[in-house]
């Protein structure tokens, strides 16, 4: 999008500087000079972001990269009361990563004050030489030429190093993603070689395999036949890997539904109870199975299976150190084959159930809030701690103060070229007029970078506030929101709060405050000329209101769809075996690229109607120049021939500091979303709270609490979640010190409910007393 401006602003400055040589003459040089000054500088500081945003990037992984941990082990922290160890963990990477912003905030600082302050600095180097030359200042020239350089400064002192700086960011960006696109890609090693032996589905000869370079198995001899059950068996880390009892379970059944001609089953009886392995082993694995007539290769260590294994085999440090074979009759497939199939008959009646909606879904849609942003997040940005309201005032008084200088300046010149030749040469004008602008660059300094500062503040405090949020929150929030969902705010919404947000908001009110002062000087010169604006104004409002409508839902639309974005690379990271093994690749490609499309779609739009926006804004304000223009013309007998020109230069300015005030703060708006979206997160209830009694006041326990050792339920009672049935039913149970307590349990029940989830959701009408300690929750 600002890949014109390496060609439109270099053009703009040459055919200027063509036509103020043409008004002014030789004085030319000596504002171009400063111009040429200011723009080296700035593009000095433009290439000096891209070793800041290396920097910021690192440490934003690196922040993300602890959340997502804090994400994915929520269950571990919580039960282990980790939540502060974690909170201080994340909070010392975002302290790492807030200096790096810092440090970069501080040179976007200087171009911005550099930019703001261009013109005066210019005008000065222009007049001011002109002046020493011995030249009369007259206003027809001073503002024709104020006129020209207010026309080429936004392109050559604004947009020019900001197109430099998102270039060198890109560069950035490109090469980290350059990194990730050199990675050696993992070739498909397979060769099918036809062979005359259709008896055996698997051969080794002395055949030897390693796991990361580390060699796991060696000169392994092997003949599998074809649907024959083979169990592997030995001890932990002799070539044979344990699998978690779910996930297991769950690969489980995509073999069944995958219907190849060989499985490799890696133990999945783990975390199972006796009962359950023997149904899975009979219904899924074992001869009169479902994947009867298919070749199995079982490891496991429960052994009393494999006695019904056609082949068995015992590993030790990674070599065969036993291998039966069991010789079947010719005659006993067939009898294998009848029983099994009135076994099925009586055990398993498969019919196809089709799809439910499940009503009482776990995972929840995510919520897109309406209208307009709530003034409580705006206040809470600008006002967070330390400096909370006085820093909020004190950044008005700067921003107030800058544009009394800046318009002052113009005043001034104006004030200056109006006297006849002999007093101007008084040096009082001059040095009042080098006074201003030196005092009007040190404010703009002080300003911009305290704007940053009072922003960065409030991006920190609403992350913090997040943070905590998500920490203390119950387990039902990880429960009902993907990851993805949680690292999109985490990541793309805090990055926008420290960045993009700070810029924008800084550009708005710095170029509303330049539209106001302007429409005040035109109005004090030519006050005909605010008549039209009973008619503007509220047309650029109902403009405005118009466009937000649709622009804000656009940007939340926008947030919304990335989230499965994040959601979708983060799971396909996580099941990137089970992926690659069952060979689908493609489609979840397939269905990476539907979900990026999905949100440039959001994009897209968002962008059209900001383009939209804009030009309905540069035709209202050409009207109000035009009008400006003709009342100079009306009343030019009126009127001060250095006032007029000082209106009509304003009005030439007013044109693209107008529709840019406007078209960024509707853009301030929409990247305010993302503070809604944080600061939604923020507001999360926390588990403490989330039941506690009415008065809302915490009982502490004794200092000295727990001193013994004593643990009892009262008609203890639990649920999932409010709306599902309870799983726990008046539990009473009452643990004496010192005891150690066994718990069993069908697989699937609810044997080891009361030691993962007891801490962290509370039930009412029940209590657990700890160490004498009455509570309801934990």
């Amino acid at each position: 999008m600002l890949l014109h401006a390496f060609v439109l602003a270099p053009l703009e400055a040459l055919v200027t500087f063509g036509l103020i040589w043409w008004n002014i003459g030789l004085p030319t040089l000596f504002g171009y000079a400063v111009l040429l000054l200011l723009v080296h500088i700035q593009l000095i500081f433009s290439r000096q972001f891209s070793r800041y945003r290396k920097t910021t990037m690192a440490c934003t992984d690196n922040r993300v990269q602890t959340i997502n941990e804090l994400v994915s082990g929520c269950q571990i922290i919580k039960m282990y009361n980790w939540e502060k160890a974690m909170e201080k963990r994340v909070r010392e990477t975002r302290r790492h990563e807030l200096s790096n912003i810092y440090k970069a905030s501080c040179l976007r600082a200087l171009n911005i004050a550099l930019s703001f302050s261009a013109l005066p600095l210019i005008c000065l180097a222009t007049f001011g030489g002109s002046w020493l030359m011995g030249r009369t200042l007259l206003p027809e020239n001073i503002f024709a030429t104020l006129a020209f350089f207010a026309m080429v400064r936004i392109p050559v002192t604004f947009t020019l190093p900001y197109a430099i700086e998102k270039f060198s960011e890109a560069r950035v960006s490109a090469r980290r993603i350059d990194q990730f696109m050199q990675v050696d890609i993992l070739l498909n090693k397979r060769e099918k070689v036809k062979t005359d032996n259709r008896d055996h589905v698997i051969k080794m000869a002395d055949a030897s395999f390693s796991w990361k370079d580390i060699p796991s198995l060696f000169s392994l001899n092997l003949k599998i036949k074809r649907g024959d059950l083979v169990g592997v068996k030995g001890a932990i880390g002799t070539g044979v890997n344990l699998s978690g009892g779910q996930k297991a379970r769950i690969s489980l059944a995509r073999c069944l539904y995958a219907d190849a001609d060989l499985y490799l089953l890696d133990d999945p009886f783990a975390a199972v109870d006796p009962k359950v392995a023997k149904k899975i082993f009979d219904q899924c694995i074992g001869p009169r199975s479902l994947l009867r007539g298919k070749t199995r290769i079982l490891v496991t260590h429960q052994t009393h299976f494999l006695v019904e294994a056609d082949q068995m085999m015992a590993l030790t440090d990674g070599h065969i150190d036993e291998l039966h074979i069991e010789q079947r009759s010719t005659t006993e497939p067939s009898n294998d084959t009848s029983e099994a199939d009135s076994y099925n008959d009586k055990q398993m009646d498969w019919t196809l159930n089709t799809a439910t909606t499940d009503m009482n879904s776990i995972v929840k849609n995510e919520i897109s809030f309406d209208g307009a942003i709530k003034w409580s997040v705006w206040l809470t940005l600008f006002t967070s701690p330390p400096l909370r309201w006085f820093g909020f005032l004190l950044l008005i008084f700067f921003m107030l103060g800058n544009e009394a200088l800046y318009d002052f300046t113009n005043s001034w010149l104006a004030l200056w070229s109006s006297k006849d030749k002999t007093e101007q040469r008084s040096s009082f004008y001059a040095h009042i007029y080098l006074g201003v602008i030196i005092a009007t660059l040190f404010i703009a300094l002080i300003r911009v970078g305290f704007s940053f500062y009072i922003m960065l503040r409030g991006s920190t405090y609403l992350h913090n506030r997040m943070l905590k949020g998500i920490l203390y929150t119950s387990l039902r929030f990880f429960e009902s929101n993907p990851s993805g969902r949680i690292l999109n705010r985490a990541s793309k919404d805090q990055q926008v709060l420290d960045e993009s947000l700070p810029l924008t908001l800084i550009d708005t009110i710095q170029y509303l405050l330049m539209t106001l002062g302007s429409i005040i000087i035109i109005g004090m010169n030519n006050p005909w000329v605010l008549l039209i604006l009973i008619l503007l104004v509220p047309t650029v409002l109902w403009l405005r209101r118009f466009y937000m409508r649709s622009s804000r839902q656009l940007k939340r639309l926008e947030s919304v769809t990335r989230s499965p974005i994040y959601s979708l690379f983060s799971s396909s990271l996580d099941g990137l075996t089970s992926i690659r093994a069952f060979d689908v690749q493609c489609d979840f490609l397939n269905m990476f690229i539907d979900r990026i499309d999905t949100n440039s779609r959001a994009y897209f739009i968002l962008f059209t109607a900001a383009r939209w926006f804009g030009l309905r804004l540069d035709l209202i304000t050409s009207l109000l120049t035009l009008v400006t223009a003709i009342l100079a013309v009306a009343l030019r007998h009126q009127m001060d021939p250095s006032a007029a020109a000082l209106s009509i230069s304003y009005c030439i300015s007013l044109t693209g500091l107008f529709q840019w005030a406007i078209r960024q703060s509707a853009e301030a708006e929409n990247f305010m979303t993302s503070a809604e979206r944080i600061h939604e997160y923020g507001q999360l209830v926390p588990e403490s709270h989330s039941n506690s009694n009415k008065s809302d006041v915490l009982i502490q326990p004794a200092d000295d609490w727990p001193s013994r050792g004593i643990i009892e339920f009262k008609d203890y009672t639990f649920r999932y979640r409010p709306e599902l049935d309870p799983v726990l039913k008046n539990l009473n149970l009452r643990i004496e010190s010192k005891e150690k307590i066994g718990i069993i349990g069908r697989t699937g029940m609810i044997a080891s409910l009361m030691v993962k989830y007891v801490k962290s959701i509370p039930n009412e009408g029940c209590y657990i007393y700890i160490s004498l300690f009455k509570s309801n929750f934990l």
